[in-house]
């Protein structure tokens, strides 16, 4: 009985930091192909996560934004939080480049309501310095 014990503790010692070690180097991400939509979604979620909103958002799980406005976009992926409580409309948009991975836009100030034209933001995302 002891020498089970002391045999599956010296298993557990010496293969799970092993697996935790490789698993710490795999990427979540591979950018090397482009960014698919699972990908996204984990880059849209660590975004919130990481900004002061992530509270306003009990549910942090984005929907694609899908309508005419961003099928002008196609190299785009449009990500949308909405907030559990409706004082406001703000929703919280990640825009993401497909190819590249690179986050242009991750803010909280997005009105579906009102803003369906994503124009004025990728705009202002083009000219920024750092976009480039």
């Amino acid at each position: 009985m002891y020498r089970k014990i002391i045999s599956i503790s010296v298993f557990l010692v010496l293969i799970l930091p092993t697996r935790v070690n490789a698993a710490e180097k795999q990427p979540l991400v591979d950018f090397t192909d482009g960014i698919n939509d699972e990908e996204a979604i984990y880059m849209a979620v660590h975004e919130i996560i990481q900004s002061s909103d992530k509270n306003y958002f009990g549910d942090i799980v984005p929907r694609f934004i899908e309508n005419d406005a961003t099928k002008k976009y196609p190299e785009w992926w449009f990500l949308e939080f909405t907030p559990d409580v409706f004082v406001d409309y703000t929703s919280y948009l990640v825009v993401i480049e497909k190819k590249s991975g690179k986050i242009l836009h991750s803010q909280k100030y997005f009105d579906p309501l009102f803003n369906n034209n994503f124009e004025t933001i990728l705009n202002a995302i083009k000219s920024h310095p750092l976009s480039k």
